[in-house]
């Protein structure tokens, strides 16, 4: 007995398995699978590289190539979108992008994917598997547990059964005064301000107008309720002093005039009875997915009829939303702390400093602004703050676990978990009002994929779900990361300084600080981005009940402000990793690509605008002039002269502009 150990030391720490008359250990054939896919790799970038024929030559490539993993990465990423029988001078988008819709098909529940439409789903199904994993810290108090609680409530579709609509009888028709129809309402008893008050501020609905606390864009440094109407006022924001001095922003004051009108003309005799229905159904329509299925299903059967859209999320999304909107900051907390590098929230720093370096850079080397303009320009630059990530305290339980504190969720009650977090959210809204400082705030969730200059903050905001691959990883070639992350930042960039940025300082106040000779100048720069705009069409699309194919052309006066911030925002993108080059050095090139690094710039650029989207919904948004990727790109690309030369683009080609436009020239 004392001898096994012996045997048992000889038995392999991997096991052995058995193939028709060879035995292998799970060592030797993981090794084996790793050499295949090396292999097919291989393969993959010869063909590619035998594949490429093109009219016109491309610049002289440099050696040697890139052969470490990040590279190869980034290479393959590349070579599946490419469509190789396209020529780039020609039409670049359908270049780099025209195997993305084969590569990402859609299907019922998805009418468009795009490069960040996939990231964030692949980072809604990293927050899948956490929301399902046990809970690490399980106290009471826990911000962890009690997401997860209310998480695992939602999902519960038995309990949800078995209360059916009771809840919403007991718990939400009876305090606002009964419904009429169930025979327990009273007229003469019945007030229509109280009903009001409890349906849009208890039970979180909105029956004639929504309000919300939000920055002041006037004044980053107060809040206002931004309300279209104040008649609840007093008792929504009972504990923060409102009175009459409190500053209202009315968004709609046209939807206020005609909704009071509205109101008001109705017959005397029957007033309540049809206000009380109408409160009654707007807080059945808010709540309906929060029941038993009879109730979904008839709620999807109504959105039907009055839409004609049969697109429904599932439970487990509709859950996965609700926690996302009212447990924003412990959800957050919970992807970066499991699937962000620092590294990365470092790295992207340095492409941060290069970028405003270049756009200082060509601000003061440019003519369209003044000399007080552009010392007003850099002030505020000088000034910006890059918020990139997350907010530091989702790394500590404390500061997480004071946030929800008074809020109690219960695992087995999903419907007053639900009214419980209304009366959270009152509470927040509330403490929100009473603060002055609001520079500090995340307004997007850390796995968004969103990005965003806020100007009356003076501030750049990239949430950490943007900080992925194929976007950014600080593993890749920087000419991937310049290109990819680089391009939107330096979009987003040019916002603080253009025609909107021109209307706040560099403490967030509204200041006009753009001199008359700057707007003129601007105005000419903007003119020439519409004339590149103007003679785009958007289609062509199959319409029903159109016997020729129907297109749309781009309404370029409208789109040259943000044409202007996106070629402007590449080519800063651009100089910014010149720049960096200089500093560090000539990159090693791309694997198997026989491309130079500046075209590599441009590539990967351009392949964060890759998107696969079905007609009619093509078709709704080029009526509604937004314009599609393709026209965008192919646009703000063939106004530089850097991507002419990268690719040597004859002068007669579409991806050469006659006429080019610049907002630092």
């Amino acid at each position: 007995m004392a001898e096994n150990y012996k045997e048992f030391d000889k038995a392999p720490i991997l096991p052995e398995i058995q193939i028709s008359r060879f035995s292998f250990r799970v060592r030797e054939l993981i090794l084996a699978g790793f050499a295949a896919v090396t292999l097919v790799v291989c393969l993959i970038l010869a063909i590619f590289i035998g594949a490429q024929k093109r009219s016109t030559p491309y610049p002289t490539v440099p050696s040697p190539t890139c052969n470490s993993p990040p590279c190869f990465r980034a290479a393959a990423y590349t070579i599946e979108n490419l469509n190789i029988s396209a020529d780039p001078c020609q039409n670049f988008h359908q270049y780099v992008c025209g195997n993305f819709p084969k590569n990402n098909p859609l299907n019922p529940e998805l009418s468009q994917r795009t490069v960040l439409w996939n990231l964030y789903y692949d980072n809604e199904d990293k927050l899948r598997t956490l929301m399902e994993s046990p809970t690490i810290r399980d106290t009471a108090w826990s911000s962890e547990k009690k997401l997860k609680d209310l998480f695992k409530s939602c999902l519960n579709d038995y309990g949800k059964m078995a209360a059916g609509g009771k809840p919403f009888l007991d718990k939400v028709i009876a305090p606002t005064g009964g419904w009429n129809v169930l025979g327990n309402w009273n007229d003469a008893s019945w007030n229509f301000q109280t009903a009001l008050q409890k349906a849009s501020v208890d039970f979180w609905t909105p029956c004639l107008f929504t309000f919300q606390v939000t920055t002041d864009e006037y004044n980053a440094q107060r809040r206002v309720i931004e309300i279209d109407f104040t008649a609840l006022l007093t008792y929504m924001f009972k504990d923060s002093g409102v009175n009459e001095n409190t500053v209202i922003v009315v968004r709609e004051d046209d939807w206020i005039r005609r909704m009071t009108a509205m109101v008001g003309s109705l017959p005397t005799s029957d007033k309540n009875r049809i206000l009380n229905n109408y409160i009654v159904w707007r807080m059945a329509r808010r709540y309906a997915q929060d029941l038993s299925s009879e109730y979904i299903h008839a709620n999807r059967d109504f959105y039907v009829d009055v839409t004609g859209v049969a697109a429904f999320l599932g439970t487990w999304r509709y859950c996965f939303n609700y926690a996302g909107q009212y447990f924003r900051d412990g959800l957050g907390a919970l992807y970066v702390r499991d699937h962000f590098a620092d590294k990365n929230k470092e790295k992207v720093h340095e492409i941060t400093d290069y970028i405003k370096g270049a756009l200082i850079d060509a601000v003061l080397a440019g003519s369209i602004m003044d000399q007080n303009t552009k010392l007003s320009a850099k002030a505020k630059l000088d000034k910006a703050v890059d918020k990139l990530g997350y907010p530091d305290f989702m790394m500590d339980d404390a500061s997480l676990d004071a946030i929800y504190a008074s809020l109690t969720v219960n695992r087995s009650d999903y419907f007053q978990n639900v009214l419980n977090i209304n009366k959270f959210e009152k509470e927040d809204s509330n403490r929100r009002l009473k603060q002055t400082e609001t520079k500090d705030e995340w307004p997007y969730r850390t796995y968004d994929t969103s990005m965003n200059y806020i100007n009356w903050w003076n501030q750049l905001l990239i949430p950490a779900g943007m900080l992925q691959f194929p976007l950014y990883d600080y593993t890749l070639p920087h000419y991937t990361n310049f290109g990819c992350i680089g391009g939107l930042i330096g979009h987003y960039y040019v916002h603080s300084i253009d025609r909107w940025g021109s209307q706040y300082g560099p403490d967030g106040m509204y200041s006009t600080w753009w001199s008359s000779e700057t707007r003129d100048k601007y105005a000419e720069a903007e003119n020439c981005f519409s004339r590149a705009f103007e003679n785009k069409t958007m289609g062509p699309f199959n319409v029903p009940g159109n016997s020729r194919p129907v297109t749309i052309p781009v309404q370029g006066k409208r789109f040259a402000w943000e044409g202007m911030a996106v070629t402007s925002g590449v080519r800063l993108a651009y100089k910014a990793y010149k720049n960096w080059e200089k500093m560090n050095g000539n990159e090693l090139s791309a694997p198997g690509m026989n491309k130079t690094n500046d075209q590599m710039f441009f590539i990967s650029y351009a392949q964060t605008t890759c998107f696969s989207r079905t007609e009619e919904l093509s078709y709704n948004y080029a009526l509604g002039q937004r314009i599609p990727e393709d026209v965008r790109t192919n646009t703000a690309l063939s106004q530089l002269d850097e991507f002419v030369s990268a690719f040597n683009c004859p002068v007669t080609s579409p991806m050469n502009a006659k006429e080019k436009c610049t907002m630092f020239a």
